[in-house]
């Protein structure tokens, strides 16, 4: 087994780095705008997760669309961005398996990381049998 001698000065730096960044946030996220704009990206800012949901549910409204497809978020989870947009009338489908396994047994992820880890291959298998039937309905 390998060891770190250092790692207290590492656990240390790592601190260090953690409260710089948050104490420089506004000038970070700024940045990001910045590079993110130039590479033709449009970027949205929130004061809070009523204004983020809002601020997502008007891009598929002004385009039309009535489904979306989302990647794995934490953000999305913190907001409750899912059934928000569902009671908005937006069809979501989720791309991460796990997030997808949860939403077709209509749960909450267990956790960011491995959200369908408490359920077995079995469970698995019973949620995509019953939705597989509900879908072809």
């Amino acid at each position: 087994m390998h060891h770190i001698e250092e790692w207290e000065e590492l656990r240390e730096l790592a601190s260090a780095i953690k409260s710089h960044a948050l104490s420089h946030l506004g000038e970070y996220l700024e940045q990001f705008e910045a590079q993110a704009k130039a590479n033709s990206v449009h970027v949205h800012w929130a004061a809070d997760a009523g204004e983020h949901n809002r601020t997502v549910l008007s891009i598929p409204r002004d385009h039309s669309a009535r489904s979306l497809i989302k990647s794995k978020s934490m953000l999305t989870e913190e907001t409750r961005m899912r059934p928000f947009l569902v009671e908005n009338g937006i069809d979501l489908v989720e791309t991460d398996l796990g997030e997808r396994i949860q939403q077709l047994d209509d749960e909450d992820p267990s956790q960011i990381v491995f959200p369908a880890v408490h359920k077995l291959r079995g469970d698995v298998a019973e949620v995509f049998a019953r939705r597989s039937v509900l879908m072809s309905l």
